[in-house]
């Protein structure tokens, strides 16, 4: 594995941002209601589901932004923190899944075996293919 630490934190942590987040706003809006009867309850809410969706759409980014570029400077990776950042906020899953998929075959007791890093890529097709 890359020794990049436990996964547990790193799951606490995104389960209270994206569960936490909406609980609490949910109290707030609550509490809201109770002390300005006039607003309605519905308008309420949906202001703050979609403040809290916006919150929540650039912390995902930023954390999954933060923990690409540990990858980054561990393993000498190019690329810029803007567009892992972006990367994380519009497609989290997807860019979860090209990490793992990055580390699963380019690491090996965690130390990077893939190619050079930053020199030229080439395509080398696969050997043994047969139709």
């Amino acid at each position: 594995m890359a020794r990049l630490g436990s996964c547990l934190p790193k799951a606490i942590l995104y389960l209270l941002a994206s569960f936490g987040i909406y609980s609490v706003l949910y109290l707030v809006a609550i509490i809201l209601q109770t002390k300005h009867p006039d607003m309605s309850h519905e308008a309420t809410i949906t202001n703050l589901f979609i403040s809290a969706s916006i919150v929540l759409f650039v912390c995902i980014g930023l954390y999954g932004g933060w923990h690409r570029n540990a990858l980054r400077k561990k393993f000498g990776l190019q690329g810029g923190a803007a567009t892992d950042c972006l990367r994380h906020a519009f497609c989290h899953g997807c860019a979860l899944c090209q990490e793992y998929r990055t580390i699963s075959i380019n690491v090996n007791g965690g130390k990077w075996t893939g190619p050079a890093i930053g020199g030229p890529i080439s395509m080398v097709p696969p050997s043994g293919q047969y139709m």
